[in-house]
């Protein structure tokens, strides 16, 4: 038990709301960003707050109710270091409390790239889920990728779109813990051989920094393999083989930056 005591980081500080030390019991928290998880600490006498993490990278978010307006947003904690942080919150309108989904349209894709399909979620701590869904134009149901949290956004990549699966349509959906979804509008985006042919009052997607197959899946949520897009977790060459786990993990790793060990001889996945 000590030792993995020592293993753990802490952010310590205090919380300010108004000028003044926030009341006894106000909320603050740690989003990991490598996997998801959420860790609250709640304030003490005069505003102060103590919160034991495990190493890693985490968004910092106020309870319901409030949001952070100076402060850090983001913090990175080594084992057994100790992180200070000072933020003041300013309350937020009864209606604050809601998923709020922002998303820039991205009105072309690069042909035979994997394009990068990125949203906004306040307050991120609410997020049980974000997906994109998607179809090229001979397709008539939709597919969706899984999106991951990354700094201050989420975000996935889509399966290489060949130049005939355009334009190819989507929308992302995202669930909150209370059950409640919201979706962003729905964009048709043209397939391009190059940014430059791209109309100009239309936004290129970014090239998705992993180089590895995606994981797609149907409406049942089952692996799938959309025949207009290539570079899929468990396509070969065409044809159709076996999802691992494997791969999957290694996605995650590349799009948030991460470097991790999996299972089994080999070296760790590169960061970013």
């Amino acid at each position: 038990m000590a030792s993995a005591a020592v293993d753990l980081a802490r952010v310590e500080g205090t919380l300010s709301l108004a000028g003044k030390p926030a009341p006894t019991g106000t909320e603050v928290r740690f989003l990991d960003l490598a996997n998801g998880q959420v860790t609250s600490a709640r304030s003490g006498q005069a505003g102060a707050f103590r919160a034991p993490l495990a190493a890693g990278v985490y968004a910092i978010e106020a309870g319901l109710g409030y949001e952070i307006s100076r402060g850090p947003r983001i913090v990175s904690a080594a084992p057994g270091q100790v992180v200070a942080a000072s933020l003041f919150l300013a309350a937020l309108p009864a209606s604050g409390g809601a998923l709020e989904l922002q998303h820039s349209p991205k009105g072309c894709l690069a042909a035979n790239e994997h394009p990068e399909i990125d949203a906004s979620l306040r307050p991120a701590t609410k997020v049980k889920q974000a997906r994109v869904y998607f179809k090229g134009a001979r397709e008539r149901e939709y597919h969706y990728v899984e999106m991951i949290p990354e700094i201050g956004r989420y975000v996935a990549c889509l399966p290489e779109p060949r130049k005939d699966a355009g334009p190819v349509d989507y929308y992302i959906e995202a669930t909150g813990t209370d059950g409640g979804t919201t979706r962003s509008q729905d964009v048709s985006s043209l397939v391009v051989d190059r940014d430059d042919t791209c109309p100009t009052d239309r936004r290129v997607a970014s090239v998705c920094p992993c180089r590895v197959p995606v994981a797609v899946f149907n409406m049942a949520g089952q692996p799938a393999f959309p025949s207009a897009f290539g570079g899929v977790a468990g396509q070969v060459g065409g044809s159709v083989g076996a999802t691992t786990t494997a791969s999957l993990i290694t996605i995650g790793a590349a799009i948030i930056g991460v470097g991790i060990q999996l299972p089994g001889p080999g070296p760790a996945s590169p960061s970013r």
